[in-house]
């Protein structure tokens, strides 16, 4: 079990990213339930300011054709729409923020120990295999 909240979300990605799910996790077939599923995380799908790709090209690449593929049916078939609404996520990729801004947004939401606490409960590699990259936020500690 998890002693705080980042243990257990890093648990709960874990068993369901895992190549040995436990049984409470599908039903049926553990190899059927391998083979159909697929991670998508919203910075995948949203809408991106500053990127050429339309949300909804992005969200037929990381969810319809996915589907599709495991045959799987979707609702509207070939006329996809794709949720514009409740989804927007700026990309350090892309979106330049402005690092004071930042850091000021973030110190008044944090504590640098909570940050430090956080980071410190993180398991990086996974974290970077799933696509997260916390450099910024060591950044703003060592200044």
């Amino acid at each position: 079990s998890a002693s705080n909240l980042v243990q257990a979300r890093t648990q709960k990605y874990r068993q369901w990213l895992s190549g040995d799910p436990d049984n409470t996790t599908y039903s049926g077939s553990k190899d059927s339930f391998l083979q159909s599923r697929f991670h998508v995380r919203l910075e995948s799908v949203a809408s991106i300011p500053g990127d050429d790709s339309s949300t909804k090209e992005r969200q037929i690449k990381y969810i319809r054709d996915p589907l599709w593929e495991r045959c799987v049916p979707v609702a509207g078939d070939r006329t996809f729409q794709e949720v514009s609404s409740h989804i927007a996520w700026y990309n350090r990729k892309t979106v330049k923020i402005d690092p004071n801004e930042e850091k000021k947004m973030l110190l008044g939401k944090y504590s640098k120990e909570d940050l430090r606490f956080v980071l410190s409960e993180l398991d990086m590699a996974f974290e970077q295999m799933m696509g997260y990259d916390y450099g910024y936020v060591y950044d703003i500690l060592n200044e």
